[in-house]
């Protein structure tokens, strides 16, 4: 006979499908009041459920998390518009030519390439028709694969992503088990990741990349924690050709290395072969200049950034993000180094210095999307810290800046989430100083 709890986590599960549903297919992201009770709601029944997670099957909850995933299948995405430079450069890689090779403004007239999707009708749905690509070899695979199988459907094109997120999170998922489960953790804390409201909005939702990044990362640590440290490499040169984050973690992870230079070969050897397709001149200049133009053009619910901004207008009446742009990489690429050589002598594990590692780089950021905190969320079932958990509800409501004209930045909201993180960490710190529990948390 079921018991009571099983039916009350069966109706919640219920529910939050419902809510899924409503906001994949019928909700925009300038539709601030029906978004905000959205968010709400689902975070609502996530913490509900997380807070009797061991009551939870197993069964049933990753059953429920894969069907959050593949409920948005035949939904274009609600929040974000990224994916339509996605199919841009996918269809522009299916006409032979590199997806860095130009900008969209100087290709949309090009006649030659209307036969492969490179219309106005689609550059007028580009939020960055003047700025280069950012995305490396992986994600312009799948880009190629979806315009070559749909060069001229925009719908189909999305599914064929789709269904590669969805793998990738249903393969991140079994990996969160098993490394929990190597661990002698308890699997249900796959929960923190599997029903978290953000990871499945932005990744099977949206499309955001992370799902790759995610799913190569966490094959790593899986080696890793079997001491197949070769295989950590390869699976970490495919993190980093999904999205160039997990670079940062590199340092950390060669300090705790003794014999590093089996493991770099296989890491330099697996990039350099995934990204040889894409690797000629205009690749390295368009990175670059799409580098340049994040620390020193753009910027987006940034915390520390936002504070020296202010102190620039004081000073000299203009926006100084050219110089503080650069200040800030400086800044925080030398905080993670000094940061994992600390963490290296204290014998962290990974999941806690790629934790800290991340959140450093988060707050010395000029731009911080909603699902650039995905990465802590995942991390968070080995390490049980409260913050990242926190950090994915509260940058839910930057999307209460967009209105049908356009986004204005609501700095109050900025606020109060820097804020709320800023409690949950000492929070975090304080439990883990009274409790005595070192950093060398599993894996």
């Amino acid at each position: 006979m079921p018991k009571r709890s099983d039916f009350t986590h069966f109706i919640i599960l219920a529910l939050s499908t419902l809510l899924y549903a409503r906001l994949f297919y019928y909700t925009q992201r300038y539709q601030s009041v029906e978004l905000s009770l959205l968010f709400i709601l689902l975070f609502a029944a996530y913490v509900f459920l997380l807070a009797r997670y061991r009551q939870l099957n197993i069964g049933v909850l990753l059953g429920a998390a894969l069907l959050y995933r593949l409920l948005p299948l035949l939904a274009l995405p609600a929040l974000s518009d990224d994916f339509y430079r996605f199919i841009w450069d996918g269809r522009l890689w299916a006409a032979g030519i590199n997806p860095f090779a130009g900008l969209p403004a100087d290709l949309v007239d090009n006649p030659a390439l209307r036969a492969y999707g490179i219309t106005p009708q689609l550059f007028g749905l580009l939020n960055s028709p003047t700025h280069y690509t950012v995305y490396p070899a992986i994600p312009q695979f799948i880009n190629w694969l979806a315009a070559k199988l749909f060069p001229h459907d925009i719908l189909h094109a999305v599914l064929v992503m789709r269904l590669f997120i969805i793998m990738a999170e249903a393969t991140s998922l079994w990996l969160i088990v098993r490394i929990l489960r190597k661990a002698s953790q308890p699997v249900q804390l796959v929960s923190i990741y599997a029903l978290n409201p953000l990871v499945i909005i932005e990744l099977s939702g949206n499309l955001h990349h992370e799902a790759l990044m995610l799913v190569f990362l966490l094959a790593f640590i899986y080696a890793w924690q079997q001491n197949k440290i070769n295989i950590a490499g390869f699976w970490l040169a495919l993190s980093v050709a999904a999205k160039l984050l997990p670079l940062m973690f590199l340092p950390f992870i060669l300090l705790k290395l003794k014999q590093r230079g089996a493991f770099l070969a296989v890491f330099l050897a697996t990039l350099l072969l995934v990204s040889l397709p894409l690797l000629d001149a205009s690749f390295w200049a368009g990175m670059a200049d799409s580098l340049t133009l994040y620390y020193q053009k753009l910027e987006f619910n940034a915390g520390l950034y936002y504070l020296l901004r202010q102190i620039g207008y004081w000073l000299y009446g203009y926006n100084t993000i050219a110089f503080v742009g650069k200040l800030l990489f400086v800044v925080g690429a030398g905080v993670i180094l000094i940061l994992s050589y600390m963490l290296n002598k204290r014998a962290a594990g990974l999941a806690v210095a790629f934790t800290l590692i991340y959140t450093i780089y988060a707050f010395t950021s000029p731009i911080l999307h909603p699902w650039y905190v995905i990465l802590p969320v995942a991390l968070a079932p080995f390490t049980r810290w409260r913050f990242p958990l926190v950090w994915s509800l509260v940058i839910c409501f930057t999307y209460l800046g967009y209105s049908q004209t356009g986004f204005t930045e609501n700095y109050l909201v900025v606020t109060l989430e820097y804020l709320a993180v800023l409690v949950a960490m000492y929070y975090d710190y304080r439990d883990y100083a009274l409790s005595k529990r070192t950093l060398n948390a599993a894996p």
